[in-house]
């Protein structure tokens, strides 16, 4: 009769995850063993639990694995290449200067009324991600080539930003300070 837990049981190479159309679909299993693991063969099942109705329970996935193995050796390599490759996207996104989808809806949202205030930013700033943030936040940007600073606020007001490690350079080298001499003699404030 067997436990009733495992009824609904689906073993999975690679091949046929790869060669079905909706193998998992069709025999819609709430536990998969996974014979060969691979990354694609691990998507392949969380694409399927992502389809599942919500109110059917999360499906239990386990993979065979022999340590020490070179199939190991080489899931463990193409797990690091597809962090690898995540982190990246990540950092990617953080320079773009088009908002998200949510920064979007989220300006859409503002009244039509409120005019966007202008910040002179310049061009070398868009590859930071605080560019992206103003203009997400309703800030209307111009991109321009300053001498003197990075964001131009006001006619009076300019704004220097530094990342941690450029700051604690320019403090040691004392650029900082020629900067802010600079800054004063262009800017009143």
């Amino acid at each position: 009769k067997g436990d009733a837990r495992w009824r609904s049981l689906r073993i999975a190479t690679r091949e046929q995850l790869d060669g079905a159309r909706d193998l998992l679909g069709t025999a819609r299993p709430d536990r998969v063993v996974l014979v060969d693991a691979t990354p694609a063969a691990a998507r392949a099942v969380e694409a399927y639990a992502a389809r599942r109705a919500p109110s059917l329970k999360n499906v239990e996935v386990y993979a065979l694995r022999h340590d020490e193995s070179a199939d190991d050796g080489a899931y463990a390599a193409a797990l690091a290449r597809e962090r690898d490759a995540f982190v990246r996207l990540v950092d990617e996104k953080r320079l773009l200067v088009a908002p998200s989808a949510a920064e979007a809806a989220a300006s859409a949202k503002r009244p039509a009324s409120v005019k966007a205030a202008a910040v002179i930013v310049d061009a070398r700033e868009f590859r930071a991600p605080l560019p992206a943030a103003l203009h997400a936040r309703g800030l209307a940007l111009v991109p321009a080539t300053i001498d003197v600073g990075d964001y131009v606020l006001a006619p009076d007001l300019v704004v220097e930003r530094k990342a941690v490690g450029d700051l604690h350079g320019s403090l040691q080298s004392g650029r900082l300070a020629t900067q802010t001499e600079a800054m004063l003699t262009k800017y009143r404030t």
